[in-house]
């Protein structure tokens, strides 16, 4: 399965895997610790984890802009655009049955 594909493929795919549980295991841990420190209700700690969660994007969409005015990489940004309305989509989708 793996012939064709270059030696170091799987130790950079465990190390994204690695990165992401790392990331996603820390936004929970940001939640508790919010809820814990703060004494906010769950739905106002909710409200900071979701602000925070799309700086992410928003940020990477404006380094993306700042990209293409100093180095003109017009199509990474039009494909983050792209990118970006699946994203959007996906997070009210999930947004609207996580109150059940």
């Amino acid at each position: 399965m793996f012939s064709k594909h270059p030696k170091g493929l799987i130790a950079a795919a465990l190390a994204n895997m690695g990165e992401r549980f790392g990331f996603y295991i820390m936004m929970a841990i940001l939640t508790l610790f919010i809820s814990a420190k703060f004494g906010l209700s769950e739905t106002t700690t909710g409200y900071i984890y979701s602000a925070f969660y799309a700086s992410i994007y928003i940020l990477a969409l404006a380094g993306g802009v700042i990209a293409d005015k100093t180095k003109k990489f017009q199509r990474h940004y039009f494909g983050g655009i792209n990118t970006d309305g699946c994203r959007l989509f996906d997070y009210c989708h999930s947004y609207s049955y996580s109150g059940s």
